[in-house]
């Protein structure tokens, strides 16, 4: 495969994964199960909901 060929795979994967994530919010089940997976992750969505700074 050259590089052409590489790019171009390489960007339809990009738009394939743009188009699945453009659907899925910070309430989406599977979005937030692996967002809340990191503690500080945690905290912050946390902080923005409580409208808290640290």
């Amino acid at each position: 495969m050259n590089h052409v060929e590489m790019y171009h795979e390489l960007a339809a994967r990009h738009e394939k994964y743009k188009r699945i994530l453009k659907d899925l919010t910070i309430m989406s089940d599977v979005f937030m199960r692996n967002v809340f997976k990191k503690r500080e992750c945690t905290e912050y969505v946390l902080q923005v909901i409580m409208n808290k700074k640290t």
